[in-house]
């Protein structure tokens, strides 16, 4: 396996991007991080306001309980329905934060190929390897254990067709 596994690399390494499609994927980069963020910072906003309205509920309720409005139990009722709800709206919070942050590994990971499509590869952790697997190649010809022969994926074929991907592979491309 590690030398199938090294020989998956060197197919990787013949796939190369050219510089123009490299920077159209760096900028459709830079155009998913501003939607990624101005999407973050609504929705932490969002999160934010719904917190302090909780906030100013309970402090509604420590006052009604100081003046005497508000009976102890249902204070504590009060409260402690309404620290349920903080806890969701913090548990969203972070939520959120880790949801952005997915997103710019995503993002980096994409800039990442457009610089280097073979180190990519090989810096993926497995389960990223197999999708990169499955974006550039649907199946590999193996034969007395080196890889003779890839197919392109669906998703390749029309970049490597508009000339946005180059591959320096001679005979090793297989028809459908």
């Amino acid at each position: 396996m590690d030398k199938l596994e090294k020989q998956v690399e060197r197919w990787f390494a013949k796939v190369e991007m050219t510089e123009e499609y490299a920077n159209d994927l760096r900028n459709k980069a830079k155009e998913i991080v501003e939607s990624l963020r101005d999407t973050t910072n609504e929705e932490r906003q969002s999160l934010v306001n719904q917190k302090t309205a909780v906030e100013a509920k309970i402090q509604s309720a420590e006052d009604a309980l100081l003046e005497g409005t508000f009976s102890k139990e249902k204070y504590q009722s009060i409260t402690a329905r309404l620290e349920k709800e903080l806890e969701g709206i913090e548990t969203k919070l972070v939520q959120t934060s880790k949801n952005y942050s997915k997103g710019i590994s995503r993002v980096e990971r994409l800039v990442d190929m457009a610089e280097n499509i073979k180190q990519t590869y090989h810096d993926a952790e497995p389960e990223m390897k197999r999708e990169y697997l499955d974006l550039f190649f649907s199946k590999f010809m193996v034969k007395d254990g080196k890889i003779v022969a890839a197919m392109p994926s669906e998703y390749i074929k029309p970049l490597i067709t508009s000339g946005k991907l180059t591959v320096r592979i001679k005979n090793g491309w297989l028809a459908k």
